[in-house]
């Protein structure tokens, strides 16, 4: 799975088991390397984990400020958020089918 986040496709990928930091997390993103969901996840954890790591993924690509008050995070999120949601339709229906379904996000193992 890749989502794109502005002009950029990251891709969305299982957290290796032979990682030195497997399981240290729920999921990372690396602006470098894209999102890790850790595999070990029900798959509505996982597509809160996906969703949560998406935003950090908006902030660092869009170079959103590291504080910022909540009304002015939400003017800041609302553009991107809309522009996620436009550019994703596979990846958000794949979100609602393991929120609602329980169907497992499908993803490829990291190289």
């Amino acid at each position: 799975m890749k989502v794109r986040i502005g002009h950029i496709d990251y891709p969305v990928v299982l957290e290796p088991e032979d990682s030195d930091e497997f399981g240290e997390t729920m999921g990372t993103f690396h602006r470098d390397d894209g999102i890790e969901l850790h595999p070990i996840q029900s798959p509505s954890e996982m597509a809160t984990t996906l969703i949560h790591e998406i935003i950090h993924a908006i902030w660092a690509t869009y170079r959103l400020p590291k504080v910022v008050h909540e009304e002015q995070a939400c003017l800041r999120l609302e553009g991107p958020l809309l522009a996620f949601l436009r550019d994703n339709r596979g990846v958000v229906k794949a979100l609602q089918d393991a929120a609602e379904m329980g169907k497992p996000l499908e993803l490829e193992e990291a190289e």
